[in-house]
């Protein structure tokens, strides 16, 4: 007996859970049933009535699983409520199932807009959708998937604003650390009386790997902000070289020709040759200005493991090369050939940011940006003495004129760079990335270049040399930031 009340007590428990469970919808839960229309009330009645033996009307009552027929009562056809002409629905047209009653088949004429409950018998729909819903909420965010590169929408990644939402602006900021390919190799030091004995070069002022800094700012705008405008600034710290040749008890002298100039009467042999030391100073600057409009797919990771975006830009880039060669004699008295010059690219540029994931949250990527550019080059040669004394050539020589030597001039450049690296999206807002740069030029003024075997030939320095290529590569890695 206590068994028997015990097992009671249990299903009317789970009865009642049921139907409390019922009322929120979820996956394969039942649902309350819902109360029919008051059949006093013809507000309340619905927009149709079943035809059943010898025409009569009737009205479903509260339950949809049994029907009025002619014997059940008289018919309760709604005031106001037509009935002429109307056609005749499937079976679940309607919202209701139909039933035979005498004289044949009975169809609910259509609804005339009133609301229609579910069909008795069926599953909820929508369950496992709040189920998600509720379960997305009671974490605030999800798990954070890639949200794209910084100009793409990519995945939500549980922002409240549905789908296709993303923060509008980003920053990020990153380190550099990069070199430049070697220079051109122009002899400047032999021992002196014996030639073949070559010591030093330009490019012995081979420069280094220097630390740099780069820092973007965009905006996104559009339909789930598959637009972008995007400004991007780097800069390398100066890059420094410098060689020396000196020999022990001897001396020093220069393969180029320095005895047609003279500084305050005094041939430049007497200052270049037979020196004590050669020096070689090298200095190479870097920095750049862009910006870009980036359009991003609409969904660039729905389904597909690569993302694709396309850029269109402005771009400043800037290279600035400072090369001196001095030497110091026994006296000690200093002179000096220097060349200074600077290009400035100005120009437009196109591009193509590709990606792949690896994973929830991390991703290859590929930019490759190529550019058409006016390169505004000017320079400056020089020769002068430790006390500022400028060079000026020699009456035998016949070359007017005198140092410093400025010249201008405009070159068409072209410029390509190419990023390839690894993204980890950690968190919704945040993103880490890192990788390797490589920025080809051509078009380009060399210092080296500039230099001439007859330093005295002060016509040929205002033709600028433009034919050089430059190649400058290296690592950078940093985070970003999405609001």
């Amino acid at each position: 007996m206590k068994y028997a009340r015990a097992l009671a007590c249990l299903v009317v428990f789970f009865g009642a859970a049921t139907g409390a469970w019922a009322q929120y919808g979820l996956s394969g839960a039942p649902e309350l049933l819902r109360l029919g229309p008051e059949t006093r009330d013809p507000g309340l009645l619905p927009a149709y009535a079943a035809t059943g033996a010898g025409g009569a009307y009737r009205t479903p009552q509260a339950s949809y699983s049994n029907w009025q027929g002619p014997e059940s009562g008289p018919p309760l056809s709604p005031p106001g409520y037509s009935t002429a002409n109307s056609r005749s629905p499937g079976p679940y047209e309607s919202g209701y199932p139909t039933r035979l009653v005498q004289g044949g088949a009975a169809t609910p004429p259509p609804s005339q807009g009133l609301p229609m409950g579910p069909i008795p018998g069926t599953a909820p729909q929508g369950g496992s959708s709040v189920m998600n819903q509720l379960l997305e909420e009671s974490n605030g965010w999800s798990v954070p998937g890639f949200a794209g590169p910084g100009g793409g929408p990519g995945q939500p990644c549980g922002e409240p604003c549905g789908p296709c939402f993303q923060p509008q602006w980003y920053v990020s900021a990153a380190g550099l650390f990069m070199t430049r390919d070697k220079a051109n190799c122009l002899w400047t030091t032999f021992e002196t009386l014996n030639n073949p004995n070559q010591i030093m070069r330009f490019n012995d002022a081979e420069v280094g790997w220097r630390g740099g800094f780069e820092v973007k700012i965009g905006r996104r705008f559009g339909d789930c902000g598959q637009w972008s405008v995007e400004a991007d600034y780097w800069r390398i710290d100066g890059f420094d070289g410098y060689a020396i040749a000196s020999i022990a008890n001897w001396s020093v002298s220069t393969p180029l020709i320095v005895d047609e100039i003279e500084f305050g009467g005094v041939t430049g042999n007497l200052y270049f040759d037979g020196a004590a030391v050669h020096r070689i100073w090298r200095r190479d600057q870097f920095q750049n200005v862009e910006i870009n409009l980036i359009r991003s797919p609409i969904e660039p990771n729905g389904g597909s493991l690569v993302d694709l975006q396309w850029l269109l830009g402005v771009r400043w880039f800037n290279f600035e090369e400072s090369l001196i060669f001095g030497t110091e004699t026994f006296t000690p008295e200093f002179a000096y050939l220097s060349d200074r010059i600077r290009n400035n690219l100005i120009g437009v540029q196109a591009g193509l940011n590709a990606g792949y994931r690896l994973g929830y949250n991390w991703r290859l990527f590929a930019d490759a940006k190529l550019g058409l550019y006016n390169n505004h080059i000017e320079n400056t040669f020089d020769a002068y003495r430790g006390d500022d004394v400028h060079a000026v050539p020699t009456l035998a020589s016949g070359v007017p004129g005198q140092f410093p030597v400025s010249a201008q001039k405009d070159q068409f450049a072209v410029l390509t760079q190419i990023d390839a690296g690894l993204d980890w999206q950690f968190h919704p807002q945040w993103r880490a990335f890192a990788g390797y740069r490589l920025i080809a030029a051509t078009g380009i003024g060399l210092a080296d270049n500039q230099f001439l075997t007859y330093v005295v030939d002060l016509p040929e320095y205002e033709r600028i040399k433009s034919n050089g290529n430059l190649l400058l590569h290296g690592a950078f890695a940093g985070l970003e930031f999405r609001f």
